[in-house]
């Protein structure tokens, strides 16, 4: 191999990295959103559960539970695949 094909090389290797440096970037910025939403969530709802009068209606108890758990379902649906 003379120089020229193995700097080509190390590029390459160099590009890679980079883009699974940025892929892997955008990955967790997005667990980050998730996990802030998940929270956002289930947030009113502990203040509700902690209050013996609560402060929720059960429609906004629901909604903001299916918000929760739709969040939960779509980043385990996402390890699966």
């Amino acid at each position: 191999m003379d120089r020229k094909n193995k700097i080509s090389d190390v590029d390459g290797v160099i590009e890679l990295r980079e883009k699974e440096g940025k892929i892997a970037e955008r990955e967790e910025k997005a667990r980050w959103w998730r996990e802030v939403g998940v929270n956002a969530a289930y947030a009113p709802m502990t203040v509700h559960w902690s209050i013996e009068e609560g402060i929720l209606g059960e429609g906004q108890v629901g909604a903001l539970g299916i918000v929760a758990g739709v969040l939960g379902i779509r980043a385990a649906w996402r390890k699966t695949a």
